[in-house]
């Protein structure tokens, strides 16, 4: 017969698994063969008609199937197959394949489980609010951030309305690791980069101030910095300057001398047209007790320090705030990954898109509300649109406002969303603030909220 459908394959494939001791290899075409099994399976299918039963495309032919014999020879019950010679070869090869997965079914679920589990590490943990990505092979650390481009961001101080300012305050941290270390850049907008500071005070001048917890115990992120030798966790400093000339530099917090041993430590640091470029390499043997993998969470913060050609005037901080000075608690939880996924930017879109409104002390109009969010440098072309939500204190809608892609420094791909709005749709202290994200296809990737923490020289805001 002619095999009449998709099923009728199948059930052949299904049939040869039931019954290993008739493979679907003696059932060549036009020819016939009998089986003891063929006749246990014909009792089985309770045929209802006296002549033939149908198993797929699978002819039972025998006595009225309902009442055999008791002694009816097996070899008196045929099995017989005919498969029209355009399909032997596909039908020959599926039941190949279909035996494959039937005999090596444990095998296949592992793989299938091996395979989600897979997607289920790429999930962010409860409490995480930035990444570190995955290093290039190869790092080498002179100053040179071009191996950062796909690495995890946050922007800072991308919020003036004074262009001056916004020439001498926007900066941008990067983040990366690999099996041997962690690795951080700094690119900054500095008209006048200078660090007057001894070897020993680095945050007096243009510098990092660096906060770096691995501890995976309870004293994680605890409440004030360990004192003892090699404790996992280290509050240090790094700047690409003495003076004003391109002299990398590391040191320790005072009193806290021991917290690592700073085996390979580097710094790497070189001018550009309209700022500085700087690496730090901190790596893992530094840490005896921990280990780097995928998945793993530690906690950090990272603090720039400004000092516009003499002392430091300003500083800002891209996780926490002044009170990372005083414990790890304040620190925020950064876990390793392979690559940015788009799925992360809801969980970290408060560091990667940081948002504020404010309203300008001089303006040629009516009052206007200006809403800012800045654009990490490595997800602009992923970014279809900016909208800023403005909701009234019950949370329902009073305007959608488009914000305006304007870059501010070409070469290091500085660039913020802008949008303004009426003083008298929201008057301050009436009105909630989302900056919301999307992508090139409408999608919403993550809404951020003002950041309502102090992180500059000042408590309040």
């Amino acid at each position: 017969m002619e095999l009449p459908s998709l099923r009728a394959y199948l059930f052949s494939a299904l049939w040869t698994y039931r019954f290993p001791n008739l493979p679907y290899r003696r059932f060549p075409i036009g020819r016939t063969v009998a089986s003891s099994e063929a006749l246990e399976a014909a009792k089985r299918l309770r045929v209802r008609n006296p002549r033939y039963s149908r198993f797929g495309n699978l002819l039972l032919r025998g006595r009225h199937a309902k009442h055999l014999p008791a002694g009816f020879a097996a070899r008196q019950l045929l099995t017989q197959i005919r498969v029209s010679s355009r399909c032997n070869l596909w039908l020959n090869e599926t039941m190949k394949i279909i035996r494959f997965f039937c005999r090596w079914r444990s095998l296949v679920f592992v793989a299938i489980l091996l395979f989600f589990s897979g997607r289920a590490s790429a999930q962010l943990l409860p409490g995480v609010r930035g990444l570190a990505t995955r290093a290039p092979k190869n790092m080498k650390i002179d100053g040179d951030l071009s191996e950062f481009k796909d690495a995890f961001c946050t922007p800072v101080e991308y919020f003036s309305f004074d262009a001056k300012t916004l020439r001498n305050r926007a900066a941008q941290f990067f983040y990366l690791w690999d099996e041997e270390a962690f690795y951080a850049g700094l690119r900054t907008l500095d008209e006048t980069p200078a660090n007057l500071a001894d070897d020993a005070h680095l945050w007096e001048g243009d510098g990092v101030e660096w906060y770096f917890d691995t501890r995976q115990d309870e004293t994680f992120r605890s409440q004030a910095w360990p004192t003892n030798v090699s404790p996992g966790a280290v509050h240090c400093y790094w700047t690409g300057l003495k003076g004003t000339n391109v002299h990398p530099r590391f040191c320790l917090r005072p009193g806290f001398l021991e917290a690592i041993k700073k085996i390979g430590v580097e710094v790497g640091a070189r001018r550009t047209a309209h700022g500085m470029e700087v690496e730090f390499k901190l790596p893992w043997a530094n840490f005896p007790g921990f280990k780097a993998k995928a998945g793993v969470v530690i906690a950090l913060d990272a603090e720039l320090c400004y000092s516009d050609g003499g002392p430091r005037i300003f500083r800002t901080f891209s996780y926490g705030s002044p009170l990372s000075v005083q414990q790890p608690a304040s620190l925020g939880r950064i876990q390793l990954v392979e690559k940015l996924e788009p799925t992360f930017c809801k969980t970290c879109g408060p560091v990667m898109t940081p948002v504020r409104c404010d309203t300008a002390w001089t303006q040629n109009s009516r009052p206007q509300i200006t809403g800012y969010m800045a654009i990490p440098p490595n997800q602009a072309e992923q970014i279809g649109k900016v909208v800023f939500r403005v909701l009234d204190l019950d949370g329902k809608t009073r305007g959608d406002y488009d914000g305006k892609i304007e870059t501010f420094d070409a070469e290091g791909n500085f660039q913020r969303a802008v949008a303004q709005w009426p003083n008298e749709l929201a008057a301050p202290g009436a009105f909630h603030l989302f900056g919301i994200v999307y992508d090139k296809h409408g999608k919403e990737l993550t809404r951020v909220a003002p950041r309502m923490v102090s992180v500059n020289m000042q408590s309040g805001y």
